[in-house]
């Protein structure tokens, strides 16, 4: 079953991809296989929109409103955001600690997605502040298929990560700041399914009617809107949209 974000997207591409460009109504590839600045939105109305390249689509960035463990943010503050473009993740936040803050044990925050479980590591930047004192210069990472970020290397502490006491004893002011780039399993929430369809030959449900003669340059709106599509445009989107094997 395909969830209701994935066929809201689809349906996106479908409009995005049935521009009239060409007479096809499908944009085309150059030389090297990708899509041509030509086909980029530039005010016409026409094309992908101008933050879709090459057919990946990146989203804006939004907040994330993580799920932590062993930190009690009272009167501090945690802030989050995440952009995505295809199934590569851009997480970026910073934790600031109040006068009630307090970290229990190993810090972890939980990612936005779960990142993929293809034997790397993905090493990240950061730093921690000592209000006032010394900035401690790190590398979060996240080790496959890792649901949290809770590992963290100190380029002179060692790789015990953030505790109450790593790298040093925290009180208000101080401060961990981070930016990864990593590979997520999936970005939709659930795992999708391969949705291409190879050709099978069905031929039930088919029932012969009488009325006009259908060939291969007739055209159908489905009764939304004035454009009609033949059913090579249709078959081609479909491709194009991995629904069906080329």
């Amino acid at each position: 079953m395909i969830d209701e974000a994935r066929l809201e997207h689809i349906e996106l591409l479908i409009k995005q991809i049935t521009q009239n460009k060409t007479s096809w109504g499908i944009p085309r590839a150059n030389n090297n296989g990708k899509i041509a600045n030509a086909w980029l939105n530039t005010g016409s109305g026409n094309g992908f929109d101008a933050d879709t390249v090459d057919g990946i689509h990146f989203s804006a960035w939004e907040a994330h409103v993580p799920t932590t463990g062993n930190l009690t943010i009272g009167n501090g503050s945690l802030t989050a955001r995440n952009m995505v473009q295809g199934n590569t993740v851009h997480y970026a936040g910073k934790l600031i600690c109040g006068s009630t803050t307090s970290i229990t044990g190993l810090l972890t925050i939980v990612l936005p997605f779960q990142a993929a479980n293809q034997g790397v590591d993905y090493v990240g930047s950061g730093w921690v502040l000592d209000a006032g004192s010394v900035l401690y210069t790190c590398s979060p990472y996240l080790a496959p298929n890792s649901t949290s970020l809770s590992n963290v290397a100190f380029y002179n502490n060692g790789t015990g990560g953030i505790t109450a006491t790593n790298p040093m004893t925290w009180a208000t002011g101080d401060s961990f700041s981070w930016y990864l780039i990593y590979e997520a399993q999936s970005t939709s929430g659930v795992a999708l399914p391969d949705l291409a369809q190879g050709a099978s030959g069905v031929t039930a449900g088919f029932a012969q009617v009488t009325g006009n003669a259908v060939t291969d340059a007739s055209t159908f709106t489905g009764g939304r809107g004035a454009t009609g599509y033949t059913i090579g445009d249709v078959i081609a989107a479909l491709k194009i949209l991995d629904l069906l094997e080329e």
